[in-house]
């Protein structure tokens, strides 16, 4: 298996729309500049494929995996894909799909604290981010070992750092003649033969293909993908094809949404860097769960707005994105609807929640809770939200089935002690009576709050 076919997705932004001039008129693709849709975000769910909370219907659509011709099945959970479409009467259409890796290359270091080194690349996962691996021997991201190669999808959170929403095993040790392809900021230009992203130097010679940059110039700032099957030696990357980066398909003044990482707000100029796109905002622009002196370095958020240029954007409205705090593995013991109990816990899903089945038995690729049963073990990445009160999931995944003589009742708990009483202990937000904990004691609590941050408890 190599990264051009294992389909792991960063869909960078390639829109082809028709703008007609005529309001409400129609032309070549059928769609105007009033109806037409962009949205670049996290896969969260298939029956259809659900992008940035919308459903958008797939059928007819063209879908394009690393330059090539694909089907929805070469789709995956957790993959930041862009969808290029129509939205009437508040059902989306998807006309295209597009993914584009950032990065299917060799892993030189697994710092066994939230991030990787790949390629010169600088890799940050956390909780909420997808592990896929067909290797028993590796099943969580930091059993990865050196010189595995690995596909990374996720945003751009500065030059040549990425913040992982998708990381697949492709093989356990790098073999040569394995495609490797990298994406990312050229930070010395072309000299000698040679450049720079990063660590890693790429070299170019006259058996290397330029795409679609006919001038063959190669400057620092740049944003270049490079492929090769040749060998890596002395973290040197003999280029086989060079393309340019930049989001220059885009249609400007298209309506768009884009997800990401703020970086770098400039609250003087009232703008920001987000996922490889400068975001204008004024004080026209829409705030939901936030205002503006919350943009801060790390922040997810979600922008929706008009694309004044191949890289810039003037938002309309900006909606923060809470991160999941809590986490929960568990018997379901009640569905209905949009909400699923876990042993007392009530918890809410919304459009936004990635829906995954992880049980290898069903492995249902369009999983929702109509798969769910009671008594199904789940893996859930929540937050307490502060207006309602509401347990609300980021993450949904149905686990292997419980082992049989595991007490229905019995759950697992992480997350941040808020509070530790006679009466209960208090994980981000979810109160639970002190007489439940069966795992640790007290001080066992206390001890690893303060050292850890976040704890796990068992709750019966």
């Amino acid at each position: 298996m190599n990264c051009s076919f294992l389909r792991f997705v960063y869909l960078s932004v390639f829109l082809n729309l028709l703008l007609v001039g005529c309001s409400g008129g129609e032309s070549g693709t059928g769609m105007t500049a009033s109806e037409s849709k962009a949205s670049v975000g996290v896969i969260t769910g298939f029956g259809s494929v659900y992008v940035n909370g919308d459903k958008f219907d797939t059928s007819g659509a063209e879908i394009n995996v690393n330059d090539a011709a694909a089907v929805e099945a070469d789709l995956s959970i957790g993959m930041v894909v862009t969808i290029v479409g129509t939205q009437s009467r508040g059902t989306a259409k998807a006309h295209a799909i597009y993914y584009e890796s950032e990065v299917c290359g060799i892993v030189s270091q697994n710092n066994q604290d939230g991030t990787l080194d790949i390629m010169g690349q600088t890799v940050k996962y956390d909780s909420e981010t997808v592990f896929e691996s067909d290797d028993l021997t590796i099943t969580v991201i930091e059993d990865i070992p050196m010189d595995a190669v690995v596909e990374i999808s996720g945003y751009r959170t500065g030059d040549n750092n990425l913040h992982a929403t998708r990381i697949a095993l492709v093989s356990d040790v790098y073999a040569i003649g394995e495609e490797l392809a990298v994406k990312g900021i050229v930070t010395a230009g072309l000299s000698n033969g040679k450049f720079s992203m990063g660590s890693l130097t790429v070299a170019v010679d006259s058996a290397t293909k330029f795409i679609d940059m006919p001038n063959q110039q190669i400057t620092q700032g740049m944003v270049v993908k490079v492929k090769s099957k040749r060998a890596v030696l002395h973290n040197e990357l003999q280029a086989d094809t060079i393309k340019s980066g930049t989001n220059d398909h885009v249609a400007v003044g298209s309506m768009v949404e884009i997800e990401g990482i703020v970086m770098n707000p400039l609250m003087d100029s009232n703008e920001f860097q987000l996922n490889g796109f400068t975001v204008y905002f004024s004080n026209q622009t829409d705030f939901d769960g936030g205002i503006a002196s919350d943009l801060a370095d790390g922040v997810k958020a979600e922008v929706e707005g008009v694309l004044l240029s191949a890289n810039q954007i003037e938002a309309n409205e900006i909606s923060f994105r809470k991160t999941a705090r809590l986490e929960l593995i568990a018997p379901a013991t009640s569905i209905d609807d949009n909400q699923v109990d876990v042993s007392g816990v009530a918890v809410h899903l919304t459009s936004k929640t990635l829906l995954k089945d992880d049980d290898k038995a069903t492995k249902v690729r369009r999983f929702s809770l109509a798969d769910l049963s009671v008594g199904d073990t789940v893996k859930i990445k929540a937050y307490k939200d502060n207006l309602s009160g509401e347990v609300v999931a980021t993450q949904f995944r149905r686990k292997e089935a419980v082992l049989s003589g595991t007490p229905s009742t019995t759950f697992e708990l992480s997350g941040v002690l808020d509070e530790l009483n006679n009466r209960q202990v208090v994980i981000s937000g979810v109160a639970i009576d002190r007489s439940q904990v069966t795992e640790l004691t007290s001080e066992e609590i206390g001890t690893q709050a303060t050292a850890r941050g976040t704890i796990p408890i068992t709750v019966q």
